[in-house]
């Protein structure tokens, strides 16, 4: 008789995928750090951790995971977006715009940023 092992890899992979599912934020935030603290160089997996705490009301962890994500792919524009994104939800409009900025310089004519650059000048220019 033959036994199929199981790695811890496979069932954290399977449990994102349960919570991704089940609509379960919190639960998706769990495994998604999991698998990024477990491969601590993986750009993507830091990526979906800083993107599912986002989604999660986690912005502050948030940023950790997003930084790291950059840190191993620098010029990875959706892990910039997510930390501008982040950013604005602590209320950090400044480090929010430098964000969307340093995407605008890798594609200037990037939706995301076409959309929100303006609306966040002028917040940060109503906070003046």
């Amino acid at each position: 008789m033959v036994q199929n092992k199981i790695s811890w890899l496979d069932v954290a992979q399977a449990e994102l995928e349960r919570a991704n599912k089940n609509k379960q934020p919190k639960q998706l935030a769990k495994a998604a750090k999991l698998m990024s603290d477990a491969m601590p160089y993986n750009a993507e997996f830091a990526f979906q951790a800083g993107s599912a705490l986002i989604f999660s009301k986690q912005s502050a962890q948030a940023i950790r995971y997003l930084s790291r994500s950059l840190k191993h792919k620098p010029n990875y524009i959706n892990a910039m977006l997510a930390m501008a994104h982040a950013n604005a939800e602590l209320k950090n409009l400044k480090q929010a715009k430098h964000w969307l900025l340093e995407v605008k310089k890798i594609n200037p004519k990037n939706k995301v940023v076409a959309d929100n650059l303006n609306e966040l000048e002028k917040a940060l220019n109503a906070n003046k």
